[in-house]
């Protein structure tokens, strides 16, 4: 997800910067309290060795994504070559992001902020068969918006991003890595990332299992953590399109909590974060799409606030699969 709030400020002493990131859809995601003027790179709270914050012109800047593992394009190569076995997959998706956040800054003199956005990303993905998973090939096409706070050339710098990654039997994917550099590749990772919410192969109705995950990431100058608990079930059989799809609901509850150095000292981030929605999948155990709607409720502490900072965060992220 990608909120990207004006920071508030206070009123003595300048800005005490914006608040650059939040776990949406529950990834351990960075979470920075920086002054526009004092916007640097930062480690990706996934494991980037890279730039996850770009400023632009205007000031703004987009938050850092999940890169859950560093694999080189020659080990992809290599996968794909060694254990293919059967005709690749092709299949184009429309990801829809809305984010609307609210920053309570009255802790340091300001005001409850508000922001909502709205971007379009168009992806073609192939799956190649590979030993023990698949090989996932993705190329962001496009990606369009009338109210995220970028320019245009920025959204269109992402036009022809490669990214790959490996999908295992049970659904998760990992080792996903943008290959080529772009202000936006760890938005467009994280984008690729959650074409695969973690749905097994060969489902059945009835079907149902839960799922945990526990996460420890370095951050910029700490550590951020996360755990959550997603709760799935193949409830029924729908028409989706053309296609006869199986519906897999899911819900989910988690908890992050950690620290990170900042522009105005250390931060101490914790909350709660929960969600709900449904998947559709084909008989051939392709993804149709489907979408989730995810509430965040964080509170930031540090020295650059007398009291912790409430921040909320609204995320849908709907999938639907193009002809």
């Amino acid at each position: 997800m990608w909120p990207t709030p004006k920071g508030p400020e206070r009123k003595r002493g300048g800005a005490a910067g914006r608040l650059l990131e939040a776990v949406g859809d529950d990834r351990p995601r960075q979470m920075t309290i920086l002054s526009r003027e004092s916007v640097r790179e930062q480690n990706s709270a996934y494991g980037s060795t890279r730039s996850a914050l770009r400023a632009h012109p205007g000031g703004q800047c987009f938050p850092p994504c999940m890169l859950e593992d560093r694999m080189n394009s020659r080990l992809f190569a290599l996968i794909a070559l060694a254990g293919a076995s059967a005709a690749p997959k092709v299949t184009r998706y429309r990801v829809d992001q809305t984010v609307d956040q609210a920053v309570d800054a009255t802790a340091i003199g300001g005001a409850q902020q508000r922001q909502r956005f709205a971007v379009s990303t168009f992806v073609t993905v192939t799956l190649t068969d590979t030993a023990g998973g698949k090989v996932v090939n993705a190329v962001i096409d496009s990606m369009v918006s009338d109210s995220a706070p970028v320019p245009k050339a920025v959204l269109d710098s992402v036009r022809g991003l490669p990214v790959h990654g490996v999908l295992d039997p049970a659904g998760h994917i990992s080792g996903v890595k943008p290959l080529r550099e772009t202000s936006l590749a760890p938005q467009m990772t994280d984008i690729v990332a959650r074409l695969y919410p973690g749905l097994r192969q060969k489902l059945k109705q009835g079907d149902g299992w839960t799922d945990t995950i526990q996460v420890s990431t370095p951050t910029n100058g700490g550590t951020m953590n996360l755990r959550r608990i997603t709760t799935y079930k193949a409830s029924a059989k729908e028409r989706r399109g053309s296609t006869d799809a199986l519906k897999v609901d899911a819900s989910f509850n988690s908890t992050v909590n950690g620290t990170q150095q900042t522009a105005n000292g250390p931060a101490t981030i914790e909350g709660t974060g929960s969600g709900s929605g449904a998947h559709y999948v084909a008989s051939d155990g392709r993804y149709l799409g489907g979408s989730m709607t995810v509430t965040t409720k964080l509170t930031l502490s540090g020295a650059f606030a007398p009291k912790p900072m409430p921040v909320t965060l609204i995320e849908t992220f709907a999938v639907s699969e193009l002809p």
